[in-house]
Formats: structure tokens, C-alpha cells, sequence
């Protein structure tokens, strides 16, 4: 479960500068169990609460994010980048294709456009909690 309150994100290697600061304001469900390189087997571990499992390594994850060359002026609360260019959309996560260092959930590439069908790129699911 990852907590309401802000962090920072983005980073000063990789193509991810530069920090900043992002606000969640609701809680929300990634997973349940913390996966190494040497542990991972596929379907080995059970399904999070919304029966997905294996959410990272099987494709790029096409999101909605717009690409820019930096996070700065990036929606500091979790909504999708719709400024910049539209015509890339930031890719997440890596594929079985990438070498295991950039698989991550933070890792981005800007190869995507809105209407690619690549066979190593899928799409993320999200779903808004209700708080208890």
C-alpha cells in the first residue's frame, strides 16, 4: 500500500531529473511482496488484491504521461502529464527485453506514441481507493 503524503520523485542519474516533490492523496495498492532478480519466478507469487500479478518485466507499461525531457512543471498530485510532446507518451517499468537493472517501476522511455501496438508494451491499470 503506498500511504497518502508526498515524496520526492525523479532522481539525478537515469533520464529522470529533477526531483521533485509529489503529493498522493489517497492511499493505493502496488503489491504485496518485494521481488529480487534471484527470487523471481513467474506466477510464483499470489495475485495482489486486484488479482494482478508479475506487474513488472513482462512489458513497458504505456501510460498517459505526455513525454518531457524533465520533471520540472510535472502535476505534483499523481494525474497524468498532459502537457509537452503529446505525440510521445512516456513508456514504464521495462520489458524482458531490458537488461534487470532497468527493471523498476521508475524507469521511463519516451519510445511510445498513442497509437503504437508494440509486442512489448502494454498499458497500466488504475483504480481510485475509497478511503476506510
Amino acid at each position: 500500500m503506498v500511504p497518502a503524503g508526498s515524496f520526492t520523485m525523479g532522481s539525478t542519474g537515469f533520464d529522470e531529473g529533477p526531483e521533485h516533490i509529489v503529493t498522493i492523496g489517497r492511499p493505493f495498492a502496488v503489491g504485496r511482496l518485494h521481488v529480487t532478480v534471484d527470487q523471481y519466478a513467474a506466477g510464483s507469487f499470489e495475485a495482489n488484491g486486484f488479482g494482478l500479478s508479475d506487474m513488472l518485466g513482462n512489458a513497458w507499461q504505456h501510460t498517459e504521461d505526455c513525454y518531457n525531457e524533465s520533471y520540472q512543471g510535472a502535476p505534483a498530485d499523481g494525474s497524468p502529464w498532459t502537457e509537452g510532446d503529446c505525440g510521445q507518451r512516456v513508456d514504464r517499468g521495462g520489458s524482458w527485453l531490458v537488461m534487470p537493472l532497468s527493471l523498476r517501476a521508475a524507469k521511463r522511455d519516451h519510445v511510445s506514441t498513442p497509437d503504437d501496438r508494440v509486442f512489448d508494451t502494454g498499458f497500466r491499470v488504475a483504480r481510485t481507493l475509497v478511503g476506510p
